[in-house]
């Protein structure tokens, strides 16, 4: 009878049997030893019951209208794991012109995919217009450039705009900060996102323009806390912009708010003291619970409805971050006494 030793939660496919590590019912050393290490091995059982943990809970905790979760390409370049995605009915977010060609080649629908980032040359712009892929822009000067390319390629792009979130009333800490600094003060030192008045005014061009659909709004907090109360009061701020913004423009309505991602793994080391307390991360109906009030509360707040607006929501490192493991073999073990004793 093998004895099973209790892991994290979170850890479903893991156990130790007989002082054995395996996954799934492999034994890891069989892995090692017949294909070589350093080895990342990953169970897709796993894979799929995080990818649907996430869509049910975005299902259940936003009922105003239809669900998208899109996993970030960067957190897992494979085009294997991504066809399991695909199957799942997961959409994907992108970053630069190799993950958009990796994620279309991979069969990824086009309008499930969300071209993202800071910078996006012209060719790429092109691009993603011309497969029907979604871009978020960054910039007014994007934003110029991506009028030009739609009316020269004589098409409709479809575009979103990025906001950069304002939460002075936060007090969560941020894990990446050493020194306690807040976590809406480290989500402004990233570059990423439009000012508010940028948007504003070109919202207006946009829903003026016969060759762009502004579908939405996006945004993202990067993975600076844990607390739950903070990404409520980021859904609520997004949502209430969402709403001064459509204010702006009566003709236009958003059809989709993309809240990004940055949501922890279980037992996620970042910002934790070494050696790692056993912090539990918040589960995926615990974050879309959240999120889901906080947003319905901030367009509430403009005097807007949510009715039919797609919620998307992009958990990468969530996703496949306990599906896998990582092995390697250790090959010198090395002691010493002086200066310091250590093995």
């Amino acid at each position: 009878m093998s004895s099973r030793s209790s892991l994290p939660a979170g850890d479903d496919v893991l156990s130790v049997r007989d002082g054995m590590l395996f996954l799934e019912d492999v034994n890891v050393c069989y892995l090692a030893t017949t294909y070589g290490t350093p080895l990342y091995v990953l169970s897709e059982a796993q894979l799929r019951v995080n990818i649907r943990s996430w869509a049910d809970a975005a299902a259940q905790m936003w009922p105003h209208g239809p669900t998208l979760v899109m996993p970030s390409l960067k957190a897992n370049t494979s085009p294997a794991l991504r066809a399991i995605l695909n199957e799942e009915g997961a959409g994907c977010d992108v970053f630069g012109p190799g993950e958009l060609e990796l994620a279309l080649r991979s069969g990824v629908r086009p309008e499930r995919v969300s071209l993202n980032g800071a910078t996006k040359s012209d060719a790429l712009l092109r691009r993603a217009f011309g497969a029907g892929v979604a871009v978020t822009l960054d910039s007014a000067d994007e934003f110029e450039r991506a009028r030009l390319i739609a009316k020269d390629l004589d098409l409709i792009g479809r575009i979103r705009f990025r906001l950069r979130p304002w939460l002075p009333g936060t007090t969560a800490v941020s894990d990446f900060d050493p020194e306690g600094g807040l976590a809406y003060m480290s989500i402004q030192e990233y570059r990423a996102g439009m000012p508010t008045q940028d948007v504003a005014d070109c919202l207006v061009a946009a829903v003026a323009d016969e060759h762009l659909d502004p579908v939405g709004l996006h945004a993202h907090a990067s993975r600076q806390t844990t607390d739950l109360v903070f990404w409520e009061a980021y859904a609520r701020n997004i949502g209430a912009e969402c709403a001064r913004l459509a204010a702006l423009s009566p003709e236009w309505r958003p059809r989709e708010i993309d809240l990004g991602g940055g949501f922890a793994v279980p037992r996620d080391p970042t910002g934790r003291p070494y050696p790692v307390e056993p912090v539990i991360a918040p589960t995926p109906a615990e974050y879309m619970a959240a999120l889901s009030h906080g947003l319905s509360a901030g367009v509430a707040s403009g005097g807007m409805s949510p009715a039919g607006i797609t919620l998307q929501v992009e958990p990468g490192r969530s996703v496949y971050g306990n599906a896998g493991i990582h092995l390697t073999t250790v090959l010198n073990i090395k002691h010493q006494d002086r200066p310091q004793p250590r093995t």
